[in-house]
């Protein structure tokens, strides 16, 4: 068998990910930061939980942040744009996670 190289092999492992459909969301980790990446990742409960934070209810989230957050919660996981005046009804919302619900 030939051999490929890790970035060859990084490809396919990605391409086999993404054939599974929006139950499977997969991000390549880097040391520096990811563009749209949401700013806190999270495994609640055996759940997968993103949070876009952002400083006030006016600061909206770019267009790639947007689409990673919905790919998120298709693959079954949860992905929030967070901010203080919606922070209360997300906090609740991760505990009943936590809690099984």
């Amino acid at each position: 068998m030939r051999r490929i190289t890790e970035a060859a092999f990084g490809e396919k492992v990605k391409n086999d990910l993404f054939e599974l459909g929006p139950i499977c969301w997969s991000e390549k980790i880097q040391q520096v930061g990811i563009r749209g990446t949401p700013d806190r990742l999270s495994c609640i409960a055996g759940k997968f939980v993103a949070l876009e934070l952002k400083r006030d209810s006016t600061e909206k989230p770019t267009a790639l942040q947007i689409l990673k957050l919905e790919r998120i919660n298709l693959a079954g996981g949860l992905g929030l744009r967070v901010d203080p005046s919606n922070w209360d009804e997300a906090y609740e919302r991760i505990k009943k996670l936590a809690k099984g619900g």
